[in-house]
């Protein structure tokens, strides 16, 4: 957990996922980083992001 919160906390995903240009999910993570969770919960909402951020682009790309 605490490798999750120090790159959350650099802005490391962000700038990641902003370098795969997918600014909406960059954009989703800035909001969570805002929010100043930790721990489980922090994991577990960065998770859900990602896996909805999946999900759109799976559909997006089958029709």
């Amino acid at each position: 957990m605490k490798s999750i919160e120090f790159h959350l906390n650099r802005e490391d995903f962000e700038k990641w996922i902003k370098h795969l240009t997918d600014l909406k999910l960059a954009g989703e993570i800035g909001k969570l980083r805002k929010k100043g969770l930790a721990g489980e919960t922090l994991r577990s909402e960065l998770y859900g992001l990602v896996k909805k951020r999946v999900e759109e682009l799976e559909a997006a790309s089958q029709g």
